[in-house]
């Protein structure tokens, strides 16, 4: 992974023209410390539960939710695939292996100077089209096959770590208005740089790249002092908490980043 900081607006905007028709994914996170952790992998590194308990559990977390779920629609959801369910359980507030990230840098942005403006913030770029090109070029691969090494890697059998990004079709407004996907790992208890680090290594080894090889995750911090400006310029573009979270919580989210924005530029004119 490399490391990078936005200076100012205009080096986002930079930034972003560069990555403008590009196939990559982005998330915003509002501390640059928070390592790159799905909230179900959070819980068991906080408590040092291993891989073998760690299946289990989320397991049984699926099962609860399967059985439980009073939802017409999302009762008709076919059991077994793991993959829409932990998408639905996601949406919905239940820790799962699964990271949210946007196919829109502007969305991400906001994610990552929307609140605590005394940290420094992070925006995470993913190369996902490159990832997906070498997937393509290596067929014979075995960390190319995501579904096999996920399968393999939660009923014990052999696997090689894979990762892999993915949007689902789930007709929810938040999501719409997110550009939202996800990104989903053989490694239930590691965190995603370190799955993409290792298959970014796998592929110099494997001779796709040279020496060199390839960051599949680029990091640029972003100060805290230019959180605020930030989100003003943000939602100049109509990208408010209003906007991305449709409803009551999102007019409340709007009117907090209104007066975030409002101290911020009263304390920089005095």
């Amino acid at each position: 992974m490399s490391e990078n900081q936005i200076n100012d607006w205009n080096h986002f905007l930079e930034i972003s023209k560069r990555f403008k028709d590009a196939e990559k994914i982005f998330r915003g996170q509002s501390d640059a410390s928070w390592r790159l952790r799905p909230s179900l992998t959070r819980v068991f590194k906080d408590h040092g539960i291993g891989r073998k308990g760690a299946i289990e559990i989320e397991k049984s977390l699926l099962k609860t939710f399967q059985e439980t779920n009073t939802d017409a629609f999302i009762a008709k959801l076919e059991h077994t695939n793991r993959i829409l369910w932990w998408t639905v359980m996601q949406h919905f507030g239940a820790p799962t292996r699964l990271l949210d990230w946007s196919t829109d840098i502007n969305v991400a942005l906001y994610f990552a100077v929307c609140d605590r403006f005394d940290s420094d913030g992070a925006l995470f770029c993913f190369d996902d089209g490159h990832l997906n090109f070498i997937r393509h070029t290596r067929p014979n691969a075995k960390w190319a096959d995501i579904d096999l090494q996920l399968e393999n890697s939660i009923s014990g059998k052999e696997y090689e770590a894979s990762i892999y990004a993915f949007t689902n079709e789930i007709p929810i407004e938040r999501k719409s208005n997110q550009q939202g996907c996800f990104t989903v790992t053989t490694e239930l208890t590691e965190d995603v740089e370190g799955i993409h680090d290792e298959i970014a290594d796998r592929l110099v080894f494997d001779g796709v790249h040279g020496s060199e090889g390839h960051n599949l995750v680029i990091k640029y911090t972003i100060d805290s002092s230019l959180k605020a400006p930030l989100l003003g310029k943000l939602m100049d573009l109509g990208i408010t908490g209003q906007y991305l979270f449709p409803g009551l919580d999102g007019l409340g989210r709007m009117t907090t980043d209104l007066l975030n924005t409002i101290v911020s530029e009263t304390v920089r004119a005095e």
